[in-house]
């Protein structure tokens, strides 16, 4: 399964948390975990841990990889947001 694109009903959801949040943002995150981890290893999918447990997880990685605060807070807003989608019908 493919890294999921953030989609704008994922938009509206991160704004109920972050309310400058959008789809731009959102796929930022999604290029900046890309890119920073997994050149270290394979990349989970969001669903593979739940909102709740995606900032520490970050956090840990984030600061092995010595990631910037912005990046971890793209990373972070970008994996809590798809995590949180609604299961499908």
């Amino acid at each position: 399964m493919a890294l999921p694109h953030p989609t704008p009903a994922d938009a509206d959801r991160a704004r109920l948390s972050w309310p400058s949040a959008d789809v731009a943002s959102l796929e930022a995150g999604r290029e900046t975990f890309v890119q920073r981890c997994a050149g270290c290893h394979a990349l989970p999918l969001p669903q593979q841990h739940t909102p709740a447990q995606w900032p520490a997880v970050v956090f840990l990685m984030g600061h092995r990889k010595k990631l910037g605060a912005v990046e971890l807070q793209a990373i972070e807003r970008y994996l809590v947001t798809v995590a949180g989608r609604p299961p499908e019908p």
